[in-house]
């Protein structure tokens, strides 16, 4: 499958594709140069591309994300707060799903959510999980839209937790729901 590229004028289920690698300096500069750079790319999933994207956890973190479906249904959910569901493409092959909404802190602030985040069992362990949500926090970043990104990960999920703590998030325990631990990276 090849997703289309990024338009101004994007028509309503038209794939976005977002890849912040190859120098280029912004979302639209990378699509219109066709994101073959070798990085992971992130391409919307619309009502034309849905059925085409096959990605799911191993048994044994079943427990921590939700299944893909889920995620298309939470996104629906959080449409109104910006919920959009990214397929995380390797060359040719979507290798994982990222959704992401927004949300206002205890300020008014904007704060970004990667509310679910996964790579399909097939790639784990490879570097995918980084490389991917270092082109997701770098393309967050150049929307400068947001004063910090927010998540949160299971309790027990130590792969996760030692991902994001790489990545410069810290951990909010202030900010926990339950078994959900929270982290913050500021802008």
């Amino acid at each position: 499958m090849s997703p289309r590229r990024e338009r101004g004028d994007n028509a309503p289920g038209q794939s976005r594709t977002i890849c912040i690698t190859g120098g280029a300096k912004t979302v639209k500069d990378a699509a219109s140069r066709g994101c073959s750079f070798g990085g992971i790319r992130l391409v919307e999933i619309t009502p034309d591309n849905w059925r085409d994207i096959k990605v799911e956890v191993s048994c044994e973190q079943k427990g921590f994300v939700a299944s893909y479906v889920l995620t298309l249904a939470r996104a629906y959910v959080y449409r109104r707060s910006g919920g959009l569901v990214f397929a995380l493409y390797s060359e040719e092959s979507p290798v994982g799903l990222l959704m992401q909404r927004d949300w206002e802190d205890d300020e008014g602030l904007p704060v970004c959510i990667p509310d679910q985040f996964f790579i399909d069992r097939d790639y784990q362990g490879r570097g995918y999980g980084k490389k991917a949500m270092q082109t997701w926090l770098d393309n967050v970043r150049k929307t400068c839209r947001y004063k910090a990104i927010g998540l949160c990960y299971k309790e027990g999920d130590t792969v996760a937790e030692n991902l994001y703590a790489g990545l410069g998030f810290i951990r909010r325990p202030q900010d926990d729901d339950g078994d959900e631990l929270a982290m913050v990276l500021l802008l």
